[in-house]
This record gives C-alpha cells, sequence and structure tokens, in this order.
C-alpha cells in the first residue's frame, strides 16, 4: 500500500480512505484505540485493524486479516509469497519463519515490518 505506520490515526484514516478502504462494520465491536477498515490489501479483500494510543492518537500497529483463503495449502501459499514479496522490498526488516498448521488454526498470522 505504500503507507508508512506512523502519525494520527485522523491522519491515516484520511489516507486509508483514500486508497479506497471504507470503515468496516466490524468497527462497532472494536474498543477504544483500534479502528477497522475493509478494503483490498496485497490484491486480496481483507480487514486492516489500526491501534493507537487514545491519549496521543499515534498509530502505532497494524494487521490486515483476509478471508480469501479457505485450506491450509492455500493459506500457506499466500503467507509463503507476502512474506517473499515483503522481504524483497524491506529486506533484512522481514523475517521469514516457518509456520506450523497449529499456529495457522490457533494463533493466525502475524509478523511485523519494522
Amino acid at each position: 500500500m505504500g503507507l508508512p505506520i506512523d502519525g494520527t490515526i485522523t491522519s491515516f484514516n484520511s489516507k486509508l480512505l483514500t486508497k479506497g478502504f471504507r470503515i468496516s462494520p466490524k468497527n462497532k465491536t472494536e474498543g477504544p484505540g483500534a479502528r477497522v477498515y475493509r478494503g483490498k490489501f496485497a490484491n486480496m479483500p481483507c480487514d486492516i485493524t489500526m491501534q493507537y494510543s487514545t491519549k496521543t492518537n499515534i498509530v502505532f500497529a497494524c494487521n490486515a486479516v483476509s478471508d480469501d483463503s479457505d485450506d491450509f495449502i492455500s493459506i500457506i501459499e499466500t503467507y509463503t509469497k507476502l512474506v517473499d514479496d515483503y522481504e524483497f522490498k524491506y529486506g533484512s526488516k522481514v523475517v521469514k519463519k516457518e509456520v506450523s498448521k497449529k499456529q495457522l488454526t490457533e494463533e493466525g498470522l502475524f509478523y511485523n515490518t519494522r
């Protein structure tokens, strides 16, 4: 997407809306310090959850969750492609790790590009 994870939630909100994201209905169930958007990330439909400080409104983290894949093989293929793409783009900032089926089904996929 080309958006650094920094600045205020208001600023990030404007940037995401410009990129075609919309506030997700899931936003209603999020607590303070989180905002959910629906749109495309890495050419997949997904929800992006932005986390920010309620004191400063500064964004400090985000995650993307896609419901585009529904079987283990396609999830692993998508994960591998995303990690390869981000390693190419950011170099050593992304650490590739092996992911077990248990981690995918019980913990989900999370990694940080910072």
